[in-house]
């Protein structure tokens, strides 16, 4: 993204410059590229537009040429000091009434106690004005889309291979620049056996010659993956991980979604590219936040303050409120409801729920898991198959743990459920659930007495 900076160096544009665009003369404030050379200036309206000719990008750093600021004092910008000079050159010192007249915006009094203090008496002192602040940029990104430093080129590390920093690199040899395992690894070995004998018929030839051609378009396809890599700087696994982990969830998506097109830029074309999003994406969230708060009739930051917190309030609020949806699921557990109860009567109460120790309203009952389509459900019967979503198990394994406890059954003659989860290691309440089940099958048989 292009930095916005006012220019406070250019009190005087020249009378002559073109805009690069429409060809028209530029009259202040106008825009003045950084990055072209030699130097580029567009009026205001060609910028607006993003209008790019040869060299000049829309996304060039630029600077606003303009004398609208404050030089020697603050209510005195740059234009009306020039036109003052221009003034007393042109009518003489002390002919303050046709000064005035030139400077347009100041009366004659004024004209001669600026002049006379900030030029005569105390030109030194009023040359330091501790009011006027550096200008910071205009369009200052959030810290969430403000992006990382990027590299593009990183020299990778040299570890032995083997170890788990090898791994990490997905076993890249930095000194001989491959790859341990190469993309389509094994396409050498359909031409392995090929060999060119002069006794071979023209169509045995051309065979051997297709074969060839096509292994040769697979080594550019390797060769081209592995410049990709390289040239990304994706080799290190665990710094692509580290740098992902300080992204939003939001930038994240939008960098796999664009991840396609990283191929058609270079690596800092495509994170310029990315950044630009990044920011259109933040300013539309801003501009959506901004109409949210005049709708609201609020006009000024402080209000908006003021109504997020009493938001953030009324929400908290709410959540406290739905409370009720917790106890709901246990509505037939005593104890979890005289918690519930002792909690909404200090609530109430105004009282702070961190420092009391209250127990637990109970562990939710987990969703049953939905076991049509996997292999071996069209080997159950409609009971187990119920078995199975409730206890969240899949086919394949059922028919494990159940040829297990029956083939321990008819070895022993009986089984008990201490046996079934000797046999079994799986969670306690799931393996008593499937031992009663078998046993109200008849599949198993507990022990006499």
């Amino acid at each position: 993204m292009a930095v916005l900076v006012e220019a406070e160096s250019h009190l005087m544009s020249e009378d002559n410059n073109e805009c690069l665009m429409c060809q028209g003369v530029v009259k202040e404030p106008f825009v003045r590229c950084r990055q072209c050379h030699p130097t580029v200036d567009i009026c205001l309206e060609c910028f607006s537009r993003g209008a790019e000719e040869k060299d000049h990008h829309s996304d060039h750093c630029y600077e606003i040429v303009s004398n609208n600021f404050p030089v020697l004092e603050k209510n005195w910008n740059a234009q009306e000091e020039i036109d003052l000079l221009d003034g007393i050159s042109d009518s003489g010192f002390q002919n303050w009434k046709e000064v005035a007249k030139q400077v347009q915006s100041k009366t004659e009094e004024e004209c001669e106690e600026h002049y006379m203090r900030c030029y005569i008496d105390e030109p030194c002192e009023a040359l330091q004005i501790p009011e006027l602040k550096p200008v910071v940029p205009a369009c200052t990104p959030s810290p969430s889309s403000a992006g990382i430093p990027f590299k593009a080129m990183d020299d990778p590390p040299r570890p032995p291979m083997d170890s788990a920093r090898s791994l990490e690199m997905s076993g890249y040899m930095p000194c001989r620049g491959d790859f341990d395992v190469e993309y389509d690894n094994y396409a050498e070995v359909d031409i392995k056996d090929i060999e060119f004998d002069s006794t071979d018929s023209d169509l045995l030839r051309e065979l051997k010659i297709a074969a060839v051609e096509i292994f040769l378009s697979r080594l550019r396809q390797r060769f081209y993956r592995k410049h990709i890599v390289r040239k990304y700087g994706l080799i290190n696994i665990r710094k692509l991980q580290t740098v992902e982990r300080k992204q939003s969830k939001a930038e994240r998506d939008l960098r796999d979604s664009l991840r396609p097109f990283a191929r058609l830029h270079s690596p800092d074309q495509h994170e310029i590219f990315v950044q630009g999003l990044l920011m259109e994406n933040f300013l539309k969230k801003e501009i959506v936040s901004l109409q949210e708060y005049r709708s609201a009739g609020i006009c000024t930051r402080k209000g908006a303050e003021v109504y997020e917190r009493l938001h953030r309030h009324r929400q908290e609020y709410k959540s406290r409120r739905k409370m009720l949806d917790d106890i709901l699921v246990h509505i037939q557990d005593e104890k979890a409801c005289q918690v519930w109860l002792h909690r909404q009567a200090q609530i109430d109460s105004g009282q702070s729920l961190a420092p009391l120790p209250l127990p637990s309203l109970g562990r939710k009952p987990a969703a049953r898991l939905d076991i049509s389509g996997t292999p071996g459900v069209e080997q159950l019967r409609p009971m187990e198959r119920e078995l199975c979503s409730s206890l969240r198990l899949l086919p394949h394994d059922y028919q494990s743990y159940k040829s297990t406890l029956i083939k321990e059954y008819e070895k022993q003659g009986s089984l008990r459920l201490a046996q079934a989860r000797t046999l079994i290691r799986i969670d306690v309440n799931k393996t008593r659930k499937m031992y009663n089940f078998f046993v109200e099958q008849g599949w198993v048989k507990q022990p006499d007495g």
